[in-house]
C-alpha cells in the first residue's frame, strides 16, 4: 500500500474527511510512518492495519487541537468533543505500545531470534 493509497481511504473511510484535507491526512501517514519506523510502500496485513491505526490517530489530534482552539465556555459541545478526542487517541497509544511490546520483531527491522543476546562459541 502506498501512502497515497492509505490517505485516500482515510480520508475516504471515516468522517476525517469531512473536517481534513487530504494533504493534512497524507501528512498523518508520515507521523505514522515514523511511529512505526515503517516505510512506504508497506505490506502485509498487520502493517495495514497498524499504519492506518497510527494515521488515524495522528489525524484524531489534528482535530482535538482543533477543537482546543475553538473552545469556548459557551458552548459545552465542543468541550465534549476536545475531551473525546483525548480519551480517543489516549485509547489508541495504549493499544498501540501493546502491540509493540507484543511484536517487537515487527517494529525493529530484526528478526526476532536476532533480538536476544549473542552466541558464544
Amino acid at each position: 500500500m502506498t501512502k497515497a493509497e492509505l490517505a485516500a481511504l482515510i480520508h475516504g473511510d471515516t468522517n476525517i474527511g469531512d473536517h481534513l484535507l487530504i494533504s493534512e491526512v497524507l501528512e498523518c501517514c508520515d507521523e505514522a510512518m515514523g511511529d512505526t519506523g515503517w516505510s512506504f510502500p508497506i505490506s502485509g496485513t498487520f502493517q495495514e492495519h497498524w499504519s492506518k491505526q497510527r494515521t488515524k490517530r495522528h489525524c484524531f489530534f489534528r482535530l482535538w487541537t482543533e477543537a482546543a482552539r475553538k473552545f469556548k465556555v459557551e458552548q459545552i459541545n465542543l468541550g465534549d468533543r476536545f475531551t473525546h478526542y483525548g480519551k480517543v487517541i489516549e485509547l489508541m497509544d495504549l493499544r498501540f505500545e501493546k502491540i509493540m511490546e507484543d511484536y517487537p520483531e515487527e517494529f525493529s527491522g530484526v528478526d526476532a531470534y536476532k533480538m536476544f543476546g549473542t552466541v558464544v562459541r
